[in-house]
Parts: structure tokens; C-alpha cells; sequence
């Protein structure tokens, strides 16, 4: 291997793999629980309820569901997008990804049940993808948070306070990205527009405040 082809091999990322492996895992116990727990709800939690050719299909599927749902959410980039960041093309694909995978293992189950048995009613498919969703929104969006109010907490100390002049379009952008920043530390307090409609509504969790009349009053808040 000459020196070249070893300066473009990249390195192994042990943390990435790490947090890879523990997303599949959480994935692995997400589908069994959705599966699982879809027919529980269904049945207002009274397990004895539930009849035994429901849960045979779903079991015998429930391994291939598995692989599915793993190479899907591969597909929908699950394991390549950077969470810290994530936003609303995470979240569609998120969703699509959810979606599909409900979809084919309603076609899926149809193939494992016995010539004459009972099919698995409708709305288990619904409340399983409902639970699949939760799931993996849960592992994706939660690291976003929570890691969002470990930097704020850190920025908190030497916060900057910011008044926010307008309350359209821009301001919408300007103060979504301020908010969300995880290594801002500007606080917004209040905005000002001129707009009497906008008076006593919030923007991004931000109060618009008055018209420009009150900027003096309200950069002491």
C-alpha cells in the first residue's frame, strides 16, 4: 500500500460506530416493541383478550419486520444524519421511513398467516406506526434537545441580552436561528413591531411587545 492510498483511507471512527450500533440496537427494540405493544392497545391492555392467531403472524414476521425496518431507515439516512442539527428533512424522513415500514409489514403479515385464519384488525397497523414513529423520534430528537439545554445552560452565564425589531418573515428567520443556536449567547427578550395585530403575540416563544414606541422602555427588561 503505497502513501497515498493511506492518506485517503479515513481513519476508523470509534465514536461514531458506537452511536451507530446503539441507534440500530434502539431501532431492533423499537420495532418489537411497536409490534408487540400496538396489539396490546388494541385490546385496552387486557392481555387475555388477545387471540392467539393475532399473535402468531406477527411473531413469525417479526424477525424479517426487523431487517426491513433496519435497511429502510439506512435508506431514509436514520444513520447518517448529523441529530445535533436535525431538522424538518429529518423529520420527513423520519416519518416516510415509519410509514413504509408500517406499510410493508401490513403486506407482510398477510404472507405468515395460516390458509383460513383471521386477519390482524386494521387498526393495529395504525397504532403501530404511530409507536414506531414515537420511537424513533424519540432516540433522534431527544439527543438534539437535551444536548440544545446543555450548551444554553452554558451560555446562560454570559448571556447577551437582544431586542428583536420587527416582527415578519426575516425576524421569524433571524430569531429561530438565535434560539436554536447551541453556541449563541444572545437571549432574546422581547420583540418590537409596529403591526398593532402582532401586539401580545409570540414569535418563536418571544413576546412582540408594542411598536417602536416602546424600545427605550422595554431594553431595560
Amino acid at each position: 500500500m503505497n502513501e497515498e492510498t493511506k492518506k485517503q483511507r479515513k481513519p476508523f471512527n470509534v465514536k461514531l460506530f458506537y452511536r451507530r450500533t446503539c441507534l440500530i440496537v434502539y431501532d431492533i427494540i423499537s420495532v418489537i416493541l411497536a409490534s408487540y405493544m400496538a396489539l396490546i392497545m388494541r385490546y385496552g391492555f387486557e392481555m387475555s383478550e388477545i387471540p392467539d392467531h393475532f399473535v402468531d403472524p406477527i411473531n413469525r414476521f417479526l424477525p424479517l419486520n426487523i431487517i426491513i425496518t433496519l435497511i429502510i431507515l439506512y435508506l431514509f439516512r436514520m444513520y447518517n444524519s448529523l441529530w445535533a442539527f436535525a431538522g424538518e428533512t429529518e423529520l420527513q424522513n423520519l416519518v416516510m421511513a415509519s410509514v413504509l415500514s408500517s406499510i410493508l409489514q401490513a403486506v407482510g403479515i398477510q404472507f405468515f398467516r395460516t390458509p383460513g385464519q383471521q386477519a390482524v384488525p386494521g387498526s393495529y397497523y395504525f397504532l403501530y406506526m404511530f409507536l414506531l414513529i414515537s420511537c424513533i423520534f424519540a432516540s433522534r430528537f431527544s439527543y438534539r434537545f437535551f444536548r440544545s439545554l446543555k450548551h444554553k445552560k452554558q451560555n446562560k452565564k454570559n448571556s447577551i441580552s437582544v431586542m428583536v425589531i420587527g416582527a415578519g418573515e426575516a425576524a421569524n428567520i433571524i430569531i429561530k436561528e438565535i434560539v436554536n443556536s447551541n453556541f449563541s449567547t444572545m437571549v432574546i427578550r422581547c420583540i418590537i413591531d409596529d403591526d398593532r395585530g402582532k401586539w401580545g403575540r409570540f414569535i418563536q416563544g418571544i413576546k412582540v411587545v408594542g411598536g417602536r414606541d416602546r424600545i427605550i422602555e422595554c431594553a431595560d427588561i
